[in-house]
């Protein structure tokens, strides 16, 4: 008898743990960022090669990407806060959206129109 009860206190012991891993791994799993992606493009088509930057409008902390050769830009595992959208390549206006508002599992989606280079005055 004294047997079965140290195997049911082990088997109880083992189960506790294994289900206590579960739950962190599950938790770890859960995201509590956003993300911010789009499209910039010109009057003539798409524009690749563009620098874009993510500016955090409290901490000052900026990430950078350049678009693909579709004119896509991604910047995933955004933390929740209030950004500016930066998008500038030589001879284009550089475009600037303020006020943009990341939270917690939300994928903004925002396309970028850029001036065509014969539209920007020069000095």
């Amino acid at each position: 008898m004294r047997q079965t009860s140290e195997r049911m206190r082990w088997i109880s012991t083992a189960f506790l743990l294994f289900f206590g891993v579960l739950t962190a791994a599950s938790a770890a799993a859960q995201t509590f960022t956003g993300g911010v992606r789009g499209e910039v493009r010109d009057p003539s088509g798409v524009v690749p090669g563009a620098t874009v930057s993510l500016i955090n409008e409290s901490t000052n902390i900026s990430r950078h990407t350049t678009t693909n050769e579709s004119g896509q830009y991604n910047f995933p595992a955004v933390t929740p806060g209030t950004y500016t959208l930066k998008v500038a390549l030589k001879s284009y206006k550089t475009h600037e959206s303020r006020g943009l508002i990341v939270e917690t599992q939300q994928f903004i989606t925002l396309d970028v129109a850029l001036e065509s280079p014969s539209r920007v005055s020069r000095p």
